[in-house]
């Protein structure tokens, strides 16, 4: 993105009604344009209006993040969104040779920028049907790392060897995962894994309207490096090719064109009815897979698949047939979930720490 883009993608962002914004950068690796994104970040500042606030957030592999960058991140208070799949037989399905240089860097920010270790960085992983069997040891190890939020997110791709017997070893592994979360839950207090993190006053209802995501709603902007407008980062194709006629039709007529162009707003008026045309973003109960249909799943509102996946299958052609791997995972994943004790609240946080902190002191004085 060229900085007279950025620089009015900014402008457009302030000009917003919203009271606090939050710049995101995403690539792509956003640190490849290090300088830009520094540039960025002072203008933002200076040209903050008066009772607004803004937020910046950053996707990374951090595989560039220096210590003169994660200075930065920390003094302008990131949210870091970390790209790492665990332990080395997982992280080389994304990059071969890459572990060691993540496991440093877990390792530095935690000494030298703790507030951001614990309050702002939040690993993601993408799990891929091959890397299945690694799942349980490496949230075992980003839990013994002290990653306070690790989110695990399974991959939007098809895989056609995906079996009964890969649903079996999912199972098994979201199994020693929900026991490694218990165990740490337990010792401390904390549930690390967000798949497994509930609160006491979560509660489950029965929705008339079932959208498959919240890109329907048009709050959230993403302008690609071409100044165009889109509802999400999966819409752009700056990046991507779209592999099926069946998705590219659909994303074509969502698109917002450039938001400094005079007929911008009256496109993303359209951008709710442009979205309920395409099919796939609505009517979660009709969806289905080889599983079962959606609306007889008792995890209907909780389930959350991403509607692109639907058209990143070439041979689909059904906006309803969701992906097998994708509806197994969010299957067993719920199931876990529910089984999975409740987080306190902060008092009874407090309580908890409190108490493990007398019994502490009365082995000392023993």
């Amino acid at each position: 993105m060229d900085w007279a883009t950025l620089r009015a993608s900014i402008d457009f962002a302030m000009d917003s009604k919203a009271r606090e914004v939050e710049l995101m950068f995403i690539g792509g690796e956003p640190l490849l344009e290090w300088p830009k994104l520094c540039r960025a970040v002072h203008y933002a500042e200076r040209r903050l209006p008066r009772g607004k606030q803004v937020k910046y957030a950053i996707s990374t592999n951090g595989f560039l993040i220096t210590e003169k960058i994660a200075a930065f991140l920390d003094k302008h208070a990131f949210q870091i969104q970390l790209s790492f799949d665990g332990i080395p037989k997982a992280q080389t399905y994304r990059r071969r040779g890459t572990f060691a240089v993540i496991d440093r860097l877990l390792d530095r920010l935690r000494q030298e920028h703790a507030d951001l270790f614990e309050d702002r960085l939040r690993v993601c992983l993408t799990l891929i049907p091959p890397a299945i069997p690694y799942l349980a040891s490496s949230i075992r190890y980003l839990v013994g790392k002290g990653v306070h939020e690790i989110g695990i997110s399974p991959c939007l791709t098809p895989y056609p060897g995906w079996t009964d017997d890969c649903r079996a070893q999912l199972d098994a592994q979201l199994s020693r995962v929900w026991d490694i979360s218990l165990a740490h839950f337990k010792r401390t207090g904390e549930v690390p894994l967000l798949l497994l993190n509930k609160a006491n006053n979560e509660k489950q209802h029965r929705r008339r309207v079932h959208t498959m995501c919240g890109v329907t709603n048009g709050k959230e902007l993403l302008i690609d490096v071409n100044g165009q407008v889109h509802g999400c980062a999966l819409f752009a194709d700056c990046y991507q090719e779209f592999p099926s006629d069946f998705l590219r039709k659909r994303v074509d007529a969502l698109r917002m064109g450039d938001f400094r162009d005079p007929g911008f707003w009256g496109r993303y008026a359209a951008f709710p009815g442009a979205i309920r045309k395409a099919e796939i973003f609505h009517h979660k109960e009709k969806k289905y897979s080889s599983y079962r249909k959606c609306g007889e799943c008792e995890h209907l509102d909780s389930c959350s698949v991403c509607p692109v996946s639907i058209g990143y299958d070439p041979k689909n052609t059904d906006p309803h047939r969701v992906p097998d791997f994708l509806c197994a995972f969010n299957m067993l994943a719920l199931r876990y979930r529910e089984r999975f004790p409740t987080m306190p609240d902060p008092i009874e946080r407090l309580n908890l720490f409190l108490r493990g902190t007398s019994r502490k002191a009365r082995s000392a004085q023993g």
